[in-house]
C-alpha cells in the first residue's frame, strides 16, 4: 500500500519534497451566481459541518479547525478512526453529523458535545501533503487519486472519502437541491491547492446560510424567556455592521445555554457602525463580539437585512473577527474560443487560450482598475502576423461590450469598458492582449482621477538607475503631499500612479506633470530628460508626463504586453521595488506564483486615497 502512495506521488512533477508543516490553512471555495460548467470542473456535496484539517505524523493525530484551533481532546471518536491510516500526511474534509443521510448542522451541535458520539463522521476530499511531500501543486484530480488509496488505510466507517462527478455542473446542483442539501463545491479539475479564498473552488447554495456576529439581544416578550432575539452583523472594512434580528430557531434548553453565555459578555456601548433605523436601545442588552451564529435566511435586501432568519447554531470554530458579508461572484461567461491552440505571433509563445485563461483567472485583480473607464486596446489576432491598436470599436466582434462614447474634434470614438469578467472573455475572443485605460472614467470624462508617470528609460540605461529615478521621483511627489503607487511596465521602465480627487482639467493635470517633469530633469539632470526625442533620452530616463493629455492611455495594471513570454504590468510594494530584476521579470508564466506569495496587496489604499494637488494648481 505504502509504495503504491509513493508511485502515484512520483507520478507527478508537481509534487515537492518537503518537511511535513505542524498544520495549513484551508482552500476556501467562493459563493458563485451560477454553477460552472465543462468538464474541466468537478463537483462535490456541500457539507454542513466544521471544516477540519487533520495531521498525521508517525501514528499521532491532530485535528485542528479552520482557524488553527486544536480540536483533538475533543474529538477523541475521529483521532482513533484516523489512527489506523500509517502514511504521514495532511488530510482536508468536513465534521459532520447525519441525520436521514443528509448532514445537519443544528445535530452537529448537539453531538459534538459527546465525544463518544456516533453520528460524527469525517468527510475527507483534498490531500495537501503526504508521505514526505507537498503535494500542493499537484493537480486536484491528481491528488483526489493519491487521496483515494492513503484512506484505503482508514480501516473505520466514519472516515470516508467525498466522491465528486465530473462535468454536469448545473445537472449536479440542481439535484443536490431536489435532495434538500445545501448545494454543492465546484473545483476546477487541474487546480492547485491554495491556502486562501480563491475561484477555483466555487459554491452554489440551494439555501442561504451564513454565520454572523452576536452583538447584542432583545428582552423577550409574552410568554418567552431568556431573551426575544439575537442581534446579527458583519464587519466590512473593520467596523460591524447591523444586518437584522434572528428570533426563530431556538429551543428552551437552546434559549437558556445561550442566555448564560451572552450574561459574561455584556457591555454598555453599541458596536454598531449605525444603529439600526427604529430600534428601542432600552429593550437591547449590548455584548461583545465573541459569538458567532450559523444562520439560515430566506434572502438579505439591498441594505444587507437578512429577511425570515432561523438560528441554526453557534460557530465554535471561527472567529467573530473574521466574518464578513458574503456576497456571490458573478463567474465569467464560457465562450468559444476561434483558433484557442495558435501561438500569438508577437507573444512568441503563448497561445490564444492561455490569454483567455489568464485573464479569467486575474479578474478579480485587474477589474478595479477598469471599470467604467474608456480602454484602447492592443489586439494581436491568432491569424494575422502583426497587432494594432483600436480605440473607435464600431465592429461586431465586439458590439456585445458596453461602450462609451466620447466627443473628439468633429467625430465620436466609441470606446469599449471592461467591467465584468465576461468582457475580458470577450476581449480576448476578439484578439485583445493588452488593455489601456483612459486615467478618468466616465463618471467624467473631463477631469481625471489618476496621472501617470512613465519613467521610458534610454536603451543604454541599467534598470538599477531606472529604480534610483522612481525612488527620487516618489519621494519629490510625497514633497507635494501626494502618494504615488509603482508598477512595472512589462517594458522596458516602471509608471507611476497617483490617485487623485477629480478637482482639475485635462490640460491643469498636464501642466503639472510637465511641471514635476522639468522640476527633476533639473535637479538631476544626469539621471532625467522631460525631452521626447530618443537622442535626448541617451543615458537617462524620460518622464513621460504626455499619458495625461486627454485621450492618452497606459497600459492597465495586471495587463498582459505583447511581447515575448507575456510579460505583466505588475503592482509592487515600495519595500519590494529594489528587488525586482526587470520590468518583464513576470509574466503569464510565473505571476501565479507571485500572487500565491503575497501576504498583503501591494496596492493596498489605492481606492481609498483621496489627494488634491495643492503646490502647482
Amino acid at each position: 500500500m505504502k509504495s503504491t502512495v509513493l508511485a502515484l506521488i512520483k507520478k507527478s512533477p508537481d509534487a515537492k519534497k518537503s518537511a511535513q508543516p505542524t498544520t495549513i490553512k484551508p482552500q476556501l471555495a467562493t459563493l458563485a451566481t451560477q454553477t460552472p460548467m465543462g468538464d474541466d470542473w468537478l463537483h462535490e456535496i456541500k457539507f454542513d459541518g466544521y471544516r477540519i484539517i487533520a495531521v498525521i505524523k508517525s501514528g499521532t493525530v491532530k485535528l485542528y479547525t479552520r482557524n488553527k484551533k486544536d480540536w483533538t481532546d475533543k474529538l477523541p471518536r475521529i483521532v482513533q478512526a484516523l489512527s489506523t491510516i500509517k502514511t504521514d500526511c495532511i488530510l482536508d474534509g468536513e465534521l459532520i453529523a447525519l441525520q436521514n443521510g443528509i448532514s445537519n448542522f443544528e445535530l452537529l451541535q448537539n453531538e459534538i458535545s459527546f465525544p463518544k458520539s456516533k453520528n460524527l463522521f469525517y468527510k475527507v476530499f483534498d490531500l495537501p501533503y503526504a508521505k514526505g511531500y507537498d503535494l500542493k501543486n499537484v493537480p486536484l484530480i491528481g491528488r483526489k487519486e493519491i487521496l483515494a488509496v492513503v484512506l484505503k488505510e482508514a480501516r473505520h466507517p466514519i472516515i470516508e472519502i467525498s466522491d465528486h462527478i465530473i462535468g454536469q455542473g448545473v445537472k449536479v446542483f440542481k439535484k443536490s437541491c431536489t435532495l434538500h442539501l445545501e448545494g454543492i463545491i465546484s473545483k476546477q479539475a487541474i487546480s492547485p491547492y491554495q491556502e486562501k479564498r480563491t475561484t477555483t473552488w466555487l459554491k452554489s447554495k440551494c439555501v442561504h446560510q451564513q454565520e454572523f456576529v452576536i452583538a447584542g439581544f432583545t428582552v423577550p416578550e409574552g410568554s418567552r424567556k431568556y431573551f426575544g432575539s439575537l442581534l446579527l452583523g458583519y464587519y466590512k472594512n473593520k467596523r460591524l455592521h447591523y444586518c437584522g434580528h434572528v428570533g426563530t430557531g431556538f429551543t428552551q434548553a437552546l434559549l437558556a445555554e445561550l442566555y448564560k453565555k451572552m450574561q459574561k459578555l455584556i457591555q454598555t456601548t453599541c458596536p454598531f457602525t449605525t444603529l439600526p433605523r427604529g430600534l428601542n436601545k432600552k429593550n437591547v442588552t449590548w455584548i461583545k463580539q465573541k459569538l458567532v451564529a450559523e444562520v439560515k435566511f430566506a434572502e438579505q435586501t439591498r441594505l444587507g437585512i437578512l429577511r425570515a432568519p432561523s438560528f441554526l447554531g453557534l460557530r465554535l470554530d471561527k472567529p467573530a473577527k473574521i466574518v464578513e458579508q458574503e456576497v456571490a461572484k458573478v463567474m465569467p461567461k464560457k465562450i468559444n474560443l476561434t483558433h484557442p491552440n495558435v501561438i500569438i505571433p508577437a507573444t512568441q509563445c503563448v497561445t490564444k487560450e492561455q490569454i483567455a485563461s489568464y485573464y479569467e483567472y486575474i479578474h478579480d485583480r485587474i477589474l478595479p482598475y477598469l471599470k467604467d473607464r474608456p480602454l484602447a486596446l492592443l489586439r494581436c489576432p491568432a491569424t494575422l502576423k502583426k497587432c494594432f491598436f483600436q480605440k473607435n470599436c464600431t465592429s461586431k466582434d465586439l458590439s456585445s461590450l458596453n461602450k462609451i462614447i466620447i466627443p473628439d474634434h468633429d467625430k465620436k470614438i466609441h470606446y469599449v469598458c471592461a467591467n465584468n469578467a465576461s468582457d475580458l472573455m470577450h476581449l480576448a475572443q476578439a484578439g485583445v492582449i493588452e488593455l489601456h485605460p483612459w486615467g478618468s472614467d466616465k463618471k467624467n470624462i473631463e477631469k481625471p482621477n489618476r496621472i501617470i508617470f512613465d519613467l521610458d528609460p534610454g536603451s543604454d540605461v541599467a534598470w538599477g538607475k531606472t529604480i534610483a529615478g522612481a525612488l527620487i521621483l516618489r519621494d519629490y511627489l510625497q514633497t507635494l503631499e501626494l502618494k504615488s503607487f509603482v508598477k512595472t511596465s512589462g517594458g522596458k521602465g516602471l509608471h507611476l500612479v497617483v490617485p487623485i480627487m477629480r478637482n482639475h482639467t485635462w490640460p491643469e493635470i498636464k501642466s503639472f506633470t510637465l511641471t514635476v517633469a522639468h522640476n527633476l530633469a533639473e535637479t538631476h539632470p544626469d539621471l532625467f530628460t522631460a525631452k521626447m526625442g530618443k537622442t535626448k533620452r541617451s543615458g537617462k530616463i524620460f518622464i513621460d508626463y504626455l499619458r495625461n493629455v486627454r485621450g492618452a492611455t497606459t497600459v492597465a495594471a495586471y495587463s498582459l504586453r505583447a511581447r515575448g513570454s507575456a510579460p505583466v504590468s505588475t503592482p509592487l510594494s515600495w519595500h519590494e521595488l529594489k528587488r525586482v530584476k526587470s520590468s518583464v521579470q513576470f509574466t503569464i508564466f510565473n505571476i501565479d506564483k507571485r500572487l500565491k506569495n503575497l501576504k498583503s496587496d501591494p496596492w493596498e489604499g489605492f481606492f481609498s486615497c483621496r489627494q488634491k494637488i495643492t503646490k502647482f494648481s
